[in-house]
């Protein structure tokens, strides 16, 4: 894969090169020449359409994963959370030991892999809130539960500059990765000061199914805000916000 260098930015297909714009530049490949009927048809490509098929289950399951907390993802992304989401999801898939090669599925691979991943590179849970919190997942009850410890703002809450408040946002999912879909339940704190103000205990308790066969999810997420006039306005274009798997729970 080629990379352009040259003053004219160009974008499109010209003869057997594709040019084409990314978050790393202006970059140009060689067309296939190769046709999709072979592709699809011949024994030779065998391997290729089982890495296809595969490729797009871990595609559909990162989609569905994004869809169940889309209004918290929204507020806390980067530009390359898709393809780092799906890249991750194809290692769970791998560890699917039910289904043979190009059918393995999200739904039988090692899920547990998800806890930790964090929805914005570019703000990292743990380096962002050093406060510490629990996960609790209580899958009888159908209830996840996200506690945070009192905790001063300051000096456990790397906030960008500009800061006045920020909020605590957690949320619970449980997944049906085969059926693509999903039942969500979310809190957020109200908007607390970036200070040297040690917080109440912070605990929300997320309701999903009781009794519940599904893969569930907790996350937890920071957001920031200036206060301006009795008004809460998100800081940075939420860039600095960040969003996490906290803990992942597999039958």
């Amino acid at each position: 894969m080629g990379k352009q260098k040259s003053i004219i930015e160009i974008i499109g297909t010209f003869g057997q090169f594709t040019f084409y714009k990314t978050e790393d530049g202006y970059l140009v490949k060689r067309k296939s020449s190769v046709s999709k009927n072979k592709i699809e048809t011949s024994p030779q490509f065998q391997r290729t359409r089982e890495n296809m098929q595969e490729f797009g289950e871990a595609g559909e399951s990162a989609k569905g994963l994004r869809q169940s907390i889309l209004a918290l993802i929204t507020l806390a992304k980067d530009s390359k959370l898709q393809s780092r989401l799906v890249k991750l999801l194809m290692k769970v898939l791998q560890l699917d030991t039910v289904n043979t090669r190009g059918q393995r599925i999200v739904a039988n691979g090692n899920l547990l892999m998800l806890a930790g991943f964090d929805f914005n590179r570019h703000a990292e849970l743990s380096a962002v809130f050093t406060a510490p919190s629990t996960t609790t997942i209580d899958r009888v009850a159908g209830t996840v539960t996200i506690a945070v410890p009192p905790f001063n703002p300051s000096l456990m809450l790397r906030a960008p500059e500009g800061t006045t408040h920020f909020k605590v946002v957690t949320a619970a999912s449980e997944i049906d990765f085969v059926n693509k879909s999903f039942n969500t339940a979310s809190a957020t704190t109200a908007a607390l000061p970036w200070d040297n103000t040690v917080t109440a205990p912070i605990s929300q308790v997320l309701n999903l199914t009781a009794g519940g066969t599904l893969p569930m999810f907790g996350f937890l997420g920071i957001q920031f805000f200036e206060s301006i006039n009795g008004n809460y306005y998100p800081l940075k274009n939420n860039a600095f916000n960040p969003l996490g798997i906290t803990k992942v729970d597999q039958v």
